[in-house]
This record gives structure tokens, sequence and C-alpha cells, in this order.
């Protein structure tokens, strides 16, 4: 069946847009334009305020727009007549993620940015799970890459500003590769995911960092959660609750829980699973939907949708309320994953993991129908746009139904190559569906429609006039600094609850003498009687020597040995490693006793790092049969030894960049390890390595040489141990860095 797209103009956009109004305690952000600038929509719940979608999609030209080669598996932004979404492109080691540019009317590609993948656990062709966003009051683009890069680029593709979220923060990565997607709000970036660093954050929880959206400063972390259970990608969604702006997210430990969008601090929890909740909230008016998959905390089922009334909780001493089933208003029999929900007209719509389309009494969460639309789902949320629902599946069908009380009313059904494990997008009359083969748009769309600048996304004015000031805000509220380095530091006067009463000052430069040891602490800032608290971690510049002698171990810890933790100032050590007593030395040991962390790696240095050559000695426990694997990350590749393959081998992604050479590792024997990267001219990058036994001489050959076309140009120097199921220990020490020396006889 054809269909004649509707022509709008963008003053009938306004209209419609205008049309609909925000739940009291959701965002209103929508911003009444063409565009579709983050995730599920400026108003964050998946409906669009647009008319002219074509209500039956096929592949003829008068309905399909374009398509776009490239594999994805999230959903496109649109800003100002230009598409942007990540992908990935390349085969195999050559596999690299990309955020590029299209044109929204032609889908010519405009530009594109190449990000290799570097130290994940990403199987398969686990990439681009998430979403970038766009600042519609700059332009400016933001995305989070599946190993954590976040970056911010114009509109041109030009980069303005990166972090290492895994080297700097503590980042965890997961074979599944679930990213999801940053959120705006006020003038910070906010991201999500499981971290371990050091200090106050160096046990292993799902946590919330937001950025200074302009700087890249960190402005503050957010730990809402208990011990997780689940990577989680449920994207943060704005709101106003008591009175102040708020993030409202489900976490890798089954809560859903609310946190304030000022300092972050947590506000209230709901247990609602034992495994992670993925799926992103829904605010409707004072209730808070939250859905999940896992097994049920009163119950051996599995999966449930609930209607949350936190009731004006409130934390108290930067810990959050946790509420029980008296916040309970309904709940609804529904198993979603990863799906998030839709509502429209007092009806909710959920894809259920058994692949129905659910519609759920928004009031009392009677479940009105269900109807099947796939064998199962995964990730992908429904969008809603004037009364139409489109429903993406995974197994690639794309279904458009006009729904009601009484029914789904299906009104066409078009299967897609791929699959399709993004949700849709609406903007400018088109709609746009990405799947892991291509990205399509649909519908006739309106041409020429170009977007002034508006603001950028924040939740409801503050309801509550700012109190008397109370302390400092900071940023960079966290720095990593070498000895003789000085950063600037800005300061905000704040009240109890966060708000601003005063506009950012600059502080006198935070200086760090050109003779301090590494280290790690909170800094006490002061400004007219105020104070503000700052982590910073010196690392070391160029040269760094660790024996583990100078440390004095503790009392008998679990495993009945005696034992301390690593150097304070590492970054991800203190759950994965312990310096304990070997053989009549103090070595450092990999713990056996969390399973989260039988894959460790840590870093002791500035995620900038290059030009570097790392050096320690390495063993591991078991027998001939059964061993760890052990060594050092250099630059962003994991170089080490690996006692059940007898193999030399260095990776960056296990299953991209691997080159490896036999070599034999004896269980409880000493091993001498070197390593060094260096990139030529034109960005390639020849990895080295030798290994040889303690006590004996260094050969003259390197052991291993690999090279890679597209080279990591940085990264910080750390530890890496993996024992299978936690069965043997890995063991490091004599660890030493150094710049390296020219090379001998060889090039780059």
């Amino acid at each position: 069946m054809r269909y004649l797209s509707l022509t709008i103009s963008f003053a009938s956009c306004v209209l419609a847009a205008c049309a609909t109004l925000p739940s009291p305690s959701h965002d209103p952000s929508a911003s009444a334009n063409a565009d579709w600038t983050e995730w599920r929509g400026a108003s964050q719940d998946g409906s669009a305020p647009l008319e002219g979608l074509p209500p039956v999609l096929s592949d003829e030209a008068t309905n399909l727009a374009w398509t776009h080669a490239l594999p994805g598996r999230g959903t496109p932004v649109v800003h100002d007549g230009r598409l942007f979404t990540l992908g990935y492109e390349g085969g195999e080691a050559g596999i690299a993620e990309v955020l590029v540019a299209l044109d929204v009317v032609t889908g010519e590609r405009l530009w594109t940015k190449r990000y290799p993948d570097f130290l994940s656990d990403i199987i398969y062709e686990r990439y681009s799970i998430g979403s970038p966003v766009v600042d519609p009051e700059s332009g400016w683009v933001y995305a989070m890459t599946s190993p954590g890069l976040l970056v911010a680029l114009d509109p041109e593709g030009k980069t303005l500003w990166e972090r290492s979220m895994m080297e700097a923060f503590g980042r965890l990565t997961f074979p599944n590769g679930r990213t999801g997607a940053p959120v705006l709000v006020g003038d910070v970036v906010v991201v999500h995911g499981i971290s371990t660093s050091w200090g106050a954050l160096g046990p292993g929880r799902d946590r919330l960092f937001a950025f200074d959206k302009t700087t890249g400063e960190l402005a503050w972390v957010s730990t809402p959660g208990t011990p997780p259970k689940d990577s989680s990608f449920s994207t943060p969604v704005r709101g106003t609750y008591a009175g102040r702006r708020v993030l409202y997210v489900g976490t890798g430990c089954g809560h859903v829980a609310c946190i304030s969008a000022e300092d972050g601090v947590p506000l209230w929890r709901f247990k609602l699973s034992h495994g992670g909740i993925n799926a992103t909230p829904l605010v409707l008016g004072d209730q808070v939907i939250g859905v999940h998959g896992k097994e049920n905390i009163d119950s051996s089922q599995l999966g449930r949708m609930v209607a949350i009334d936190p009731k004006g909780a409130l934390g108290a001493e930067g810990k959050p309320t946790t509420l029980g089933s008296e916040h309970e208003r309904w709940r609804a029999e529904v198993v979603s994953f990863t799906s998030s929900p839709v509502h429209h007209d007092g009806i909710i719509y959920q894809t259920s993991a058994e692949g129905l389309l659910v519609a759920i009494d928004q009031r009392d969460g009677e479940v009105l129908w269900r109807h099947k639309v796939g064998r199962a789902q995964l990730h992908a949320s429904p969008l809603m746009a004037e009364g139409l629902l489109y429903v993406p599946m995974q197994e690639g069908l794309l279904h458009v139904l006009k729904p009601q009380r009484t029914g789904p009313n299906p009104l066409s059904t078009l299967r897609l190559k791929g699959q399709c494990i993004g949700s849709p997008a609406a903007a400018a009359g088109r709609l746009f569906v990405h799947t892991t083969e291509a990205l399509y748009a649909f519908g006739l769309g309106v041409e020429g429609v170009r977007t002034a600048l508006q603001p950028s996304p924040r939740s409801r004015t503050s309801e509550v006039e700012a109190g008397p000031a109370k302390a400092l805000a900071l940023r960079p509220a966290e720095v990593i600094m070498h000895p003789g380095d000085a950063v600037k530091v800005r300061a905000q006067p704040v009240d109890d609850a966060g708000r601003a009463t005063a506009p950012w000052v600059t502080l006198a430069p935070l200086e760090v003498s050109i003779d301090a040891s590494p280290s790690a602490a909170l800094r006490t800032l002061t400004h007219e009687g105020l104070e503000g608290r700052l982590r910073l971690r010196v690392v070391p510049r160029e040269r760094y020597d660790e024996d583990f002698e100078g440390i004095t171990l503790k009392a008998p810890g679990a495993q009945g040995e005696a034992f301390s933790h690593p150097p304070s100032w590492w970054s991800g050590a203190k759950m994965k490693w312990r310096v304990v007593s070997l053989e009549g030395n103090a070595v450092l040991a990999k713990t056996l006793d969390r399973v989260l962390f039988q894959r460790a790696m840590s870093f002791f240095g500035h995620p900038e790092s290059r030009g570097y050559t790392l050096e320690a000695l390495v063993r591991s426990d078991g027998n001939r049969r059964s061993m760890g694997v052990v060594g050092v990350v250099n630059q962003r590749y994991i170089i080490a030894l690996d006692g059940n393959r007898r193999e030399l081998t260095v990776h960056s992604n296990h299953d991209r960049f691997r080159h490896a050479v036999p070599f034999r590792l004896v269980a409880g024997t000493w091993m001498h390890l070197k390593t060094r990267v260096d990139i030529a001219k034109g960005g390639q990058g020849t990895i080295r390595a030798k290994a040889w036994p303690k006590g004996s001489e260094e050969p003259d050959a390197w052991t291993l040489v690999a090279t890679h076309a597209e080279a990591h140009r940085q990264g910080a120097p750390g530890l890496f141990g993996f024992s299978p199921q936690s069965q043997h220990r890995v063991y490091i020490d004599e660890l030493s860095m150094r710049p390296s020396a020219p090379l001998k006889g060889a090039t780059p």
C-alpha cells in the first residue's frame, strides 16, 4: 500500500508540541521544533509531538526516503538538518565504532569520527548500544563509546574535549556492550555505569558522573545504590521532585533511584528486583514507573512493572531513603529486561521479553491486552507519535499500530534487514530506525527545516528558592595531576540542597610541588568562609618504581594471611589486588574472593601518557593444566603471559586486536616482562614485549613484535590479572616505568 506523507510546516510542529503538556514531575523541555536531540526524544519518554509520520511502512520510494549502509544498535538524534548516530565499521581486527553525521534529507554522510575499541570485554559485535545527545543551545554533540570514551564535538565533527571513563574514573566494561546515552541537564552532561576507582569511590558500584558540558570538568559523582548484580544502561530521566531538579534512573543493583541533579546527592531508592534494571523509568505525574525482567524481590517469578509513589521522601546526610511496599501504588506482571515503556492517553505500552506488546492502565496497573509482535525483544523501545505506535522488534520486524483501550489495531508490518536493537527516532516528518545492517529513513519529511538554537534541556526550574550558602561546589571536582602541575579551579556557593546562591568564581590555581610523591586525597578549598572538597590524585610523570617492600602488612584477612591494600592512589586496585608476603618478600597478589573481579585491570598513571617502557616480574599459581593470565597495560594494550594457552600475548580487545607467540609459563615461577609501544608518524603502532626467567640475562631480541594499523596513541599504564573462576592467584612484583629509550637497529 502506498502512502503519501503529509507536508507540514514548522509552525504546525510548534502547535503540536505546545498542545502536549508535560506531567507535573517530569521534564517539560520537549522543544517546539522538528528535532529529536536525545534518546527517546526531548521528553525522554519515547513520545513525539509530530504529525505527518507514515501510518503504513513499506520499502517503496514514496515511503522509504533513504537508507544508509551502517550497522548500529542504538538510536540516532537529529538537530538543525543533521542526523548523528553511533555505528560500527570494519571487520574482525579492524572493527571500530563510528560517530557519523548525515544530511537528514538525503542521507549523505557529512563526516565520520572513528573510535577503535580498547581494553573492553565486549564480544561479538555488541557495539554502539547507545545514543548520542545534542545540546540544542550550542549544537554540540556528546557520545560515549562502548569502552567508555566520553567525547564532545561541534556540529562539524571537531573534537572539543574527551574523557576516558575507564582510565580516569575506573568505569568497567562487560561482554554485553551496553553503554546507554548521555543526558543533558542544565550545564552538565551525565553518563551512567559501574565503576571502581579510589577512596570512597573504590568499591564497585553503579554510578552517575556529571561533567561540565563546555569544559569536560567533572562536576559530581553519585552512588545511589548497593553492590551491583548486573551492568545497567538505564538512561537517567530529568524531573522535579520536592522542589529540586532531579534525575530518575534504574540501577544495576535492582533499584529505581532519585538523585539531585544539582549535586548528585541520592534522595530515595526503591528496591524493584534482585537483578539489574536496564529499562529507563517513566515519570507520570507523581508516579515513577519502573519495569524489569529479573527475579522479583518477593517471589521467584521474573519481571514486574511497578508504579512508585515516593510521597515526598528525602535522603538525610547524603544517604537515600529506602522506600518500601507502602510506596507501591500498583503492579503489573510484565517481563522486560531492557525495553522501556511509552504512554499515551492514559495507557502505558510495553514490549515484553517474550515478544508481546502489553497495554497497561496507568491509573491502576490493569493489563488491558497483550498482542504478539515477535519472537522476543531486546533493548528496542516503542515510539508514540500522534496516536501511532512504532514498535521495532529484535528479529527485524517494524510494526505500526494505532492502539486503543480495546485493542492493538495493527496497521502494517515491515521486515527490515538486520536486527532492530535500537529505538526509533522521529524528526522533520520522518521516522528513523537503525538496524544491525543499515539506517532507515521513512516518510517524505519536511525539506529545508532548520531549527534555531534552543535552551539546553533541564528539569523544571526549582520550585524552592535557594537558601543560605552552606558550601562550595568545585569544578573540576576531581583531577589527575603530575608533580609540578597547576590547575585552575572554579567555585560556586551553594545551599544545603546544592542550589547555586552566587555566580562562579575562579580560585587561586591548585598546585602540586615538583618533588611531590604519588598520592590520593581529598583537598579542602575555601572561599569567603565556605568550604568545598576536591578529589586529587597525583601520579608519576615519567618514572615509577614499586617493589611493595615499604608497605606494612596488616592483620590476617578473609584468606587467612596478613595483607595490606595496594597504594591508595592507584585506580581500581583496592578490591582487585592486595599486598601479601610470598617466600619472604612483599608482592602484589590478585584477590580471589570477588567473582566480579576475576578479570582485574587497574591503573597508576595519567590517561594521556605515552612513550613509556613498562616492566614487571609476573607469576601465576596453578599447575600445567590450569593457570592464570598476568601482565601489564601499556598505552591501552594488555601485554600478558597466558599460562593456560602457553602464550605471550598482546591484545586491546581480545576478539579484535590480538597477537600471540608461544611462551611457556611455569606455575610458581617468576618471569620478567618488558613492554613498549611505539607510534609512527602515520599512526601505525608497534607493540613490543619480551619475557625471560627471573635472574637470567635479558635477551637481545623481542619475544613478540606486533603492528597495529590504527594504534592507540596514548593510555594510562596499569596492571592486568585474570583468574578464571577465581581459582589461581597471579602475582606482580618489581614494577618499573621509564621513558622509552631510542630503539637500536629498528624503526618505530
